[in-house]
């Protein structure tokens, strides 16, 4: 990779040399041989060739820091849907919770109703015996008074038979 970076940099360096080198005129070398392995360029060439080679600085560290935002960018994702499953557990927890809630509310209503049930049977059966007591007594007060001849008394015995029949 680095080769070929460097390779496009000679490239564009070359192909700058050829544009600026003609405008200017085509009797001036752009680049002149020093030897020795030197190589002596214009001053504007070389400006191009500082600024080209800023710039390839600037976006090597572009890429690092974007592979580094990638790599966080990646992690934060993973992060997110593992904290996405856990509520979406934590939530299906909750609606069982709640199912079993209703489940138990439902289970008290349906006691409740069966002992209101049972108590209002008890009820109607005490209501029941307490009017046949009642007609047992009245009957009883009405037979002792027709057997008694006395006025005062038959009021008294008939007051007595009111008074347990009306309690």
């Amino acid at each position: 990779m680095k080769k070929n970076f460097i390779f496009s940099i000679v490239i564009i360096a070359a192909l700058l040399m050829l544009t600026y080198g003609r405008s200017e005129g085509a009797d001036k070398p752009i680049a002149y041989d020093l030897g020795n392995g030197y190589t002596a360029v214009q001053s504007k060439v070389f400006d191009e060739l500082v600024k080209n080679d800023k710039l390839v600085d600037l976006y090597k560290r572009e890429l690092e820091y974007n592979k580094k935002k990638w790599e966080e960018l990646k992690e934060l994702t993973t992060k997110k849907d593992e904290i996405q499953e856990e509520r979406i557990m934590v939530l299906k927890d909750t609606i069982d919770f709640q199912n079993q809630i209703i489940k138990h509310k439902d289970s008290i209503i349906n006691d409740t109703r069966v002992l209101y049930q049972i108590k209002a049977d008890e009820v109607k059966k005490y209501k029941t015996k307490s009017l046949l007591d009642k007609l047992l007594v009245l009957g009883l007060g009405a037979w002792a008074i027709s057997e008694i001849d006395s006025t005062g008394t038959q009021i008294g015995i008939g007051m007595l038979t009111a008074t347990f029949v009306l309690k």
